[in-house]
C-alpha cells in the first residue's frame, strides 16, 4: 500500500505541474508572439520601394525622391508612426503622421554636398502597435559622394605661370565650361572650385586669383565627369606668364606657351586634348 501511494503522489504532482505550464503558454514562443503576429505587426522603410539601402550622389540634389512607408495588416488604424533622420541635410516633407493605408511615400530633397567628403545619412522609421523585423527593414542609408570622389574619376591638366612676366599680379582663366565639377590649385596654397550651376548662371565664366609674389607656380585644373563622359575648354590670355601646359594622355604630355599669345584649352573623351595658341 505503501508503494502505491507514493507512486499516485508522483502522478498528481506530474499532472498539476502539466497544467500549469499549459496554462502559462509555454515560455518565450508565446512571451514574444507567434512568427505570424510578428509579421501582421511588422513595418518596413524602404527607399522608392526597393531596397533598404541606396546611394544618392551629388548630381541627384535638390531633385524629389521617396520614401516608402509600408505597414502590415495587424496593425492599428490610426497607430502614429514617426521618421528620424540624423542629419539636416535631409530634407523630409512629413516626419510623422498616422497609419490609415498599408503604405504611404513621404517626399523629400537633399542639399548639395559642398565638401570634398561624401557622407552619410540614416533615416529610421517608428510605428507605435508595430514591431519591427530587423533595423534594416526599417532604416534607409542615403550615401551622398563629395568633390573629391568625382574629381578622382575626371581629368586634369596644368600649367606654369611665371609671375615675374606676367602683365599683373592677377590671373585669370575666362570662357570656362564646366559641365560638373572643376577645382583650382593656384599652386600658393590656394584653392577654388566651381559647379555646373556656376557655369549656368552665367554667359561666361571665369575665375581669377591674386598672387603676392613674382615666383614661377603650377596650377592645376581638375575636372569630374558628367554622365561619365568629361569634357571641358578654358582661356588663358596672353601676357599672364604662362610657359607651358602638362596633361597626361598615354604619358605626360607638355607644350611650351608664347606668353604674348592666348592660348585656349579644350578636352573631350571623343577628341582628347587640345592647346591652341593664337
Amino acid at each position: 500500500m505503501k508503494k502505491f501511494f507514493t507512486v499516485l503522489s508522483l502522478t498528481i504532482v506530474n499532472i498539476f505541474l502539466t497544467t500549469i505550464i499549459i496554462a502559462c503558454g509555454g515560455g518565450d514562443d508565446d512571451k514574444n508572439g507567434s512568427p505570424s503576429d510578428t509579421y501582421s505587426l511588422s513595418y518596413f522603410l524602404t527607399y522608392k520601394g526597393e531596397t533598404y539601402m541606396k546611394y544618392v550622389d551629388w548630381e541627384n540634389s535638390r531633385t524629389t525622391s521617396f520614401l516608402r512607408l509600408e505597414f502590415s495588416e495587424g496593425i492599428p488604424k490610426g497607430s502614429e508612426w514617426n521618421l528620424y533622420c540624423d542629419e539636416p541635410w535631409i530634407k523630409l516633407r512629413n516626419k510623422r503622421g498616422k497609419v490609415n493605408l498599408s503604405s504611404e511615400d513621404i517626399p523629400f530633397t537633399i542639399e548639395d554636398n559642398t565638401n570634398y567628403e561624401d557622407r552619410e545619412a540614416n533615416i529610421y522609421l517608428d510605428v507605435d502597435n508595430g514591431i519591427p523585423t530587423s533595423s534594416k527593414s526599417t532604416t534607409v542609408i542615403i550615401h551622398q559622394y563629395g568633390y573629391e570622389t568625382h574629381l578622382d574619376s575626371g581629368k586634369t591638366i596644368s600649367f606654369t605661370t611665371n609671375r615675374s612676366i606676367s602683365e599683373s599680379s592677377e590671373l585669370s582663366i575666362t570662357s570656362l565650361k564646366v559641365y560638373q565639377i572643376m577645382d583650382v590649385d593656384w599652386g600658393d596654397g590656394n584653392k577654388d572650385v566651381l559647379t555646373k550651376n556656376d557655369y549656368y548662371s552665367t554667359s561666361d565664366l571665369s575665375i581669377s586669383h591674386e598672387y603676392s609674389s613674382n615666383k614661377t607656380y603650377t596650377v592645376k585644373l581638375r575636372f569630374a565627369p558628367e554622365n561619365e563622359n568629361t569634357s571641358f575648354s578654358f582661356i588663358v590670355r596672353k601676357k599672364q606668364g604662362l610657359e607651358k601646359v602638362s596633361y597626361y594622355s598615354g604619358g605626360t604630355q607638355s607644350v611650351s606657351i608664347d606668353n604674348t599669345k592666348n592660348v585656349a584649352i579644350l578636352y573631350s573623351d571623343k577628341s582628347g586634348f587640345d592647346i591652341r595658341q593664337y
